[in-house]
């Protein structure tokens, strides 16, 4: 299983909700292959959102903290991929990610997704990317494989 955690400091996007949402590629793959899931709750909100897509160019798989409201806040995300160096069945992903300043605003997700179609590789590379923005210096990344 690989691991990969990602606590980067802000993104340089202004998104009104505080948080940006972070898409993965394996292997290159940009193609419509990858299917996700999330469930997330926003602060206070004190209900349970989905969303998802099909047949998407990557996955969605974080929520990243942004400069919208000025603050300290952060996004920490962990994701796992189990049977990473497996050459005969697809690859997925479940993770979990947060977003908050610890006052103003928040969000907590669950994501689930994986890569279709023929793609059976081993997984040789992970592309993150913020879908608005970019991740701002001294973000952090770390991976871990067993």
């Amino acid at each position: 299983m690989k691991t990969c955690e990602i606590p980067p400091k802000v993104t340089n996007a202004a998104g009104t909700s505080g948080y940006d949402n972070a898409n993965m590629q394996l292997n290159g793959v940009t193609a419509g292959s990858y299917n996700w899931s999330t469930w997330y709750s926003t602060q206070g909100a004190g209900s349970v959102s989905t969303a998802g897509g099909t047949s998407q160019t990557s996955m969605q798989c974080a929520a990243i903290w942004n400069s919208h409201f000025g603050s300290a806040g952060r996004g920490i995300a962990r994701i796992e991929i189990p049977n990473y160096s497996d050459t005969n069945n697809l690859k997925s992903f479940t993770g979990h990610s947060a977003a908050s300043d610890g006052g103003a605003a928040g969000v907590m997700q669950l994501y689930s997704g994986s890569l279709g179609g023929s793609n059976t590789a081993a997984i040789t590379s992970i592309k993150l990317l913020m879908g608005t923005g970019n991740f701002v210096a001294d973000s952090t990344f770390t991976l871990y494989g067993m």
